[in-house]
């Protein structure tokens, strides 16, 4: 699937997973690799953090890691160039 980013609204990822690597089109915050951190960041801050609105944005990926990469990327597939 082509995407073409939109300036100031996508970025543009390489990723290295198995020996493969690719391009992914997406909006910044599918990057955010561990959701709990980052909200525990701005709590500490002194700021709110509503993890709900980005965890069903992210199909419930909490924490991408080595165990939940290859799920994943694979749900981001449609975001692959």
């Amino acid at each position: 699937m082509q995407i073409n980013p939109k300036y100031g609204e996508n970025i543009i990822v390489g990723v290295q997973y198995n020996s493969e690597f690719s391009w992914y089109v997406t909006e910044r915050d599918c990057w955010i690799l561990d959701l709990e951190k980052r909200k525990n960041d701005f709590i500490k801050n002194g700021f709110e953090y509503d993890v709900a609105e980005l965890l069903q944005f992210r199909s419930n990926f909490l924490i991408v890691d080595k165990k939940t990469a290859g799920d994943y990327l694979a749900y981001l597939r449609q975001y692959k160039v």
